[in-house]
């Protein structure tokens, strides 16, 4: 109630006073003693509007008298707004990462146990060439023309992709090669071509060759089980002498068996075969490419003994089912 009065006597005070008055005079409001100064009769209408809605109970939350306070209170003046400085963008250059942060960031490449590379060019090296100029080497090779005017020479059957030597007897075997000439030359040796040996595109096809014919022949005995004796007898080679050599060298006899449906077993032969066609350079031939290239072609012969077009596929299959 005692807020009411004052309420009520302070807008009393503003309707009745001039302007001029007003300026002049101070006055005890809300506690606090104030000077009624310019503008003060802005307020006038204000105070009509409170007293309105006072009335009729639609007073804001805001009361009249909290502006009017507000209105009395000494104006602060503003500052001036802050000079804005430019700043020049900064230009910041990352870090170059040591070595050993960069090895870190780089998984290592992982090559699996069982893989190994091999130099398709290998044979071209000084180092080979100097093998086959060697004096006990020089005559071993170089029977052709070519082989005779330069002093020294590839094996026939590696130039020729026919490591096991195959002959031309019109079998259409896969991967022959429409030009009967080298595959493999050494540095400024012409290709010779041929009218005897078989020339494959690739070593794979060539032994693949071989290994067919192999098994066909011991196949024809009625069973895959091969032996020295039987590939003389079926005139696989012209003479026999450097097998019979070479299996004394190696503890094999004219009736040593080899099954050559046992992958194991038919690798020994197929490696003794080899040895006794191309002789030492056998050895020269990196172990990666041989283990390539005979692995490759016996699966491909095994396919071919599988195949039901094969004529020896029933007894190929007697025995591969038994051994299953």
């Amino acid at each position: 109630m005692v807020v009411w009065l004052k309420n009520s006597l302070i807008v009393l005070l503003f309707m009745t006073e001039t302007s001029d008055a007003l300026s002049k005079q101070t006055k005890e409001i809300l506690g606090e003693t104030v000077v009624l100064g310019e503008g003060f009769e802005d307020a006038e209408a204000e105070a009509q509007a409170y007293f309105l809605s006072k009335r009729t109970g639609n007073q804001d939350d805001e009361s009249f008298f909290d502006r009017v306070k507000n209105f009395f209170k000494p104006k602060v003046e503003e500052e001036p707004p802050l000079e804005t400085i430019q700043v020049p963008e900064l230009k910041v250059t990352p870090a170059k990462p040591v070595e050993d942060d960069t090895k870190m960031m780089v998984s290592p490449k992982v090559t699996p146990k069982d893989t190994q590379t091999v130099d398709d060019n290998w044979y071209q090296s000084e180092a080979t060439i100097n093998i086959l100029k060697d004096a006990t080497y020089s005559n071993l090779y170089a029977k052709g023309k070519v082989g005779q005017e330069m002093g020294y020479q590839l094996p026939l059957g590696y130039r020729t992709n026919n490591w096991l030597s195959i002959h031309q007897l019109g079998i259409p075997w896969d991967g022959l090669s429409e030009v009967k000439e080298d595959k493999k030359v050494l540095p400024n040796f012409k290709k010779e071509t041929h009218s005897v040996m078989e020339v494959f595109n690739t070593p794979e096809f060539g032994v693949r060759a071989a290994m067919v014919d192999v098994m066909t022949k011991a196949l024809k005995t009625g069973s895959p089980e091969m032996t020295l004796k039987k590939l003389i007898d079926s005139g696989y080679m012209e003479n026999a002498t450097n097998y019979v050599n070479v299996g004394k060298g190696l503890g094999i006899n004219l009736n040593t068996k080899f099954n050559l449906f046992n992958k194991e077993e038919a690798m020994k032969w197929f490696d003794y075969m080899l040895l006794s066609e191309m002789g030492r350079f056998k050895d020269d031939i990196p172990k990666a490419e041989r283990d390539k290239v005979f692995n490759s072609a016996y699966d491909m012969a095994m396919d071919r003994m599988k195949d039901k077009n094969y004529t020896y596929y029933d007894t190929a299959m007697k025995y591969l089912n038994s051994s299953q």
